[in-house]
């Protein structure tokens, strides 16, 4: 696994933190056997945490791919995808996901292939205007024409 964005790490680092809290994900104590020094991977990964430094990204990083599985891995990729969206539908930057039926669709798709635009430059170009008519309408740079985050998705 490989922590790409700045958030990422403290994402990681989360998901880390809450799973070290369940006991069959990640055991505490010596082993039943009362062997100090039989410590199974599982002690060993509560144990490396707990002395890791998790300011270092390429620390964090190789920590989890020698102690996570192939299956915890891609539990932590999914749990780092959604925090992310998360992050950015709290923010007001990024996307926004709408259900349209078939003929709304329709409608936004032939301007935008007129205009040569995006669908969500169409509704922007198209109904800013009037938005902002609104009494109580208040100004959001996300909503400006000129915001260079809106995706393609047409």
């Amino acid at each position: 696994m490989k922590i790409e964005k700045g958030l990422d790490r403290f994402y990681v680092i989360d998901w880390v933190d809450r799973k070290m809290k369940l006991k069959h994900d990640f055991p505490t104590g010596i082993p039943e056997s009362g062997d100090s020094d039989d410590f199974n991977p599982l002690f060993r990964a509560r144990d490396s945490w707990d002395g890791l430094d998790r300011d270092d990204r390429l620390a964090v990083e190789a920590w989890c791919n020698t102690h996570l599985s192939d299956k915890q891995i891609k539990q932590l990729q999914n749990a780092v995808r959604n925090a992310r969206w998360r992050h950015n539908s709290k923010s007001g930057k990024g996307t926004k996901k709408i259900n349209l039926d078939y003929h709304a669709w329709w409608i936004l798709h032939e301007l935008s292939k007129a205009d040569g635009v995006t669908l969500s430059e169409v509704i922007i170009s198209r109904l800013e205007k009037e938005y902002h008519a609104l009494p109580d309408a208040r100004y959001e740079p996300s909503l400006s024409s000129t915001d260079t985050t809106v995706d393609a998705d047409s």
